[in-house]
């Protein structure tokens, strides 16, 4: 969980209770404040859409600062967003759905690639495994330990979002690069037109 001070930072509380049975999470705070989830790894892709046949880069996140974390301490900045840079811990990167991964063996991400068609189990999850990413000696007694399972969505599009007669004209939208906000201002224009005649 983290927490927004008044100075605009986010800050991690490092000691929580998950209580499973129950599915709660839990922190002790002696203030009112705006408060969320926090992850303190993720994936992330170039583009949350792929059209069919192309390609986009997968690849695993953190802060700048977690790796450096104290755990004795109660509540941490949340720093930069990051690359993870080392390898060893990182297993199984994985497609469930339609496509091909290719990890890379130099940095911790994978190349997704989409199917040449819209499958009709869409979006697709693509997953990696995060081990041993608590230090040791962050929990006494222990050495390096922890295991994660990263999940990101990756919806499949065909090239052409929508052919059809708007105003009385023939019109294509199309995914060529375009963003959802110009698309739609694009949509705004085209029905603003007078019919055809």
């Amino acid at each position: 969980m983290a927490y927004q001070k008044a100075d605009g930072i986010w800050r991690m509380m490092t000691r929580t209770a998950l209580d499973k049975a129950n599915r709660t999470l839990t922190v002790q705070s002696d203030h009112f404040s705006t408060w969320a989830p926090y992850a303190m790894f993720w994936l992330t892709s170039l583009k949350d859409q792929v059209q069919v046949g192309k390609t986009t880069e997968v690849a695993i996140r953190t802060t700048d600062n977690f790796l450096a974390v104290n755990l004795e301490q109660t509540e941490v900045e949340i720093a930069q967003e990051k690359t993870i840079n080392d390898l060893k811990n990182i297993k199984n990167w994985k497609v469930t759905g339609a496509g091909t991964l290719a990890p890379d063996n130099k940095y911790p991400s994978a190349t997704y690639t989409a199917p040449g068609t819209v499958p009709q189990a869409n979006p697709v999850t693509v997953s990696v495994e995060v081990h041993n990413f608590i230090p040791a000696g962050a929990i006494p007694g222990r050495g390096a330990t922890g295991k994660l399972i990263l999940l990101k969505r990756i919806r499949i599009v065909e090239d052409t979002w929508y052919h059809g007669t708007i105003a009385g004209r023939n019109s294509t939208l199309s995914n060529t690069g375009s963003s959802p906000i110009l698309m739609r201002s694009i949509f705004r224009a085209i029905s603003a037109l007078p019919p055809a005649l």
